[in-house]
């Protein structure tokens, strides 16, 4: 299961990247340099948006921790291809809820 992105790892990652989207993917029809690399300028107020401009912080490793060492991001368009051609799964989202530990005998 994926663990959900802190808020503090999704700004540290957007910083990171220096506002623009990470993706490498050679076949993603978005890319924009000679690199392989898209570079759409993202804006901090479009996060999870599915709009042109909006982006989204994605696991490098599906099953991996919600850390920004497994975080980068992606502009719409590009998180929009790597959900069509199966190379991301939309996140299953961790729900926190309160762990119930049970009396032990005689307590």
């Amino acid at each position: 299961m994926q663990h959900e992105f802190p808020h503090a790892v999704i700004r540290e990652a957007y910083n990171l990247s220096q506002h623009r989207c990470q993706c490498t993917d050679p076949n993603c029809p978005h890319k924009s340099d000679d690199e392989g690399r898209c570079y759409q300028i993202l804006r901090w107020p479009a996060h999870g948006d599915n709009t042109p401009d909006g982006w989204h912080a994605v696991h490098i490793d599906p099953a991996g921790p919600g850390t920004i060492s497994n975080c980068q991001v992606l502009c719409s368009r590009c998180y929009q291809y790597a959900l069509a051609t199966g190379r991301l799964t939309k996140p299953a989202v961790e729900r926190r809820r309160p762990v119930l530990v049970p009396a032990t005998a005689g307590a």
